[in-house]
């Protein structure tokens, strides 16, 4: 299979929205973790393209995350 058809399977990654929207990755991760540390236009942007894209975010948690004896 080519690269093109893998590049066109996967889905879409928050390189993708934060390129689509003109934003850095860092930028995009906050609007979906902490939007209120982003301005309203530039939310709007990243929001935008997460819509247009079907981004959906991947939750993993880490061992540490999910133990209950870690605070």
């Amino acid at each position: 299979m080519s690269a093109d058809k893998l590049e066109r399977q996967r889905p879409p990654r928050l390189s993708d929205v934060a390129a689509q929207a003109g934003v850095s990755m860092a930028t995009a991760s906050r609007v979906v973790n902490r939007p209120e540390q982003v301005s309203d236009s530039t939310r709007s942007r990243v929001e935008k393209a997460i819509h247009s894209l079907g981004y959906k975010p991947v939750v993993h948690r880490t061992a540490i995350e999910s133990s209950p004896g870690w605070v």
